[in-house]
């Protein structure tokens, strides 16, 4: 499968720092990093989803399914999403982005639904951090499609 990114921006490698989930793509899941091996292709993205981009695409994944989402602070966000199921159902990959302090992973298999998610909201969104944060998945997806491998967010 050849995929092409169309996201070269050099705005979706910055804002890393303590409190962010780091994504690397690497052929195992092993949270112990044990099975870490660069030669089959295992490499950090230097991409980092932060609490902005999780409530940015939060916000907009209860939009397209609920309507306007109600104001609220960002970290009673979560709390008010999972009173709605169905953006669950819509979104059931993107869903399981929910918070800074929860590692996020995929399988090499569920690589190509979390970028079709994220393509389907990139393409109803006109807010501006979403879209960064969409741009930042779209792109770790192309990057472990391209080379067959999971894809981990991973908590520091």
């Amino acid at each position: 499968m050849q995929v092409e990114s169309k996201s070269n921006e050099a705005d979706i490698f910055s804002g890393c720092s303590n409190g962010t989930l780091d994504v690397s793509i690497s052929h195992s899941l092993d949270p112990s990093g044990r099975s870490w091996d660069e030669s089959k292709g295992d490499r950090h993205l230097h991409i980092c989803i932060n609490d902005d981009d999780l409530h940015s695409i939060a916000s907009e994944m209860f939009n397209f399914v609920v309507g306007n989402p109600p104001e609220t602070d960002r970290y009673v966000f979560k709390n008010w999403k999972d009173k709605e199921p169905q953006i669950v159902l819509a979104f059931p990959m993107l869903n399981r982005i929910d918070q800074m302090y929860a590692d996020a992973l995929f399988y090499a298999d569920e690589v190509s639904l979390l970028r079709d998610e994220c393509a389907k909201l990139e393409s109803f969104t006109n807010n501006t951090a979403a879209n960064l944060g969409l741009r930042k998945l779209i792109y770790s997806c192309d990057e472990a499609l391209k080379a067959g491998l999971c894809l981990g967010l991973w908590c520091d």
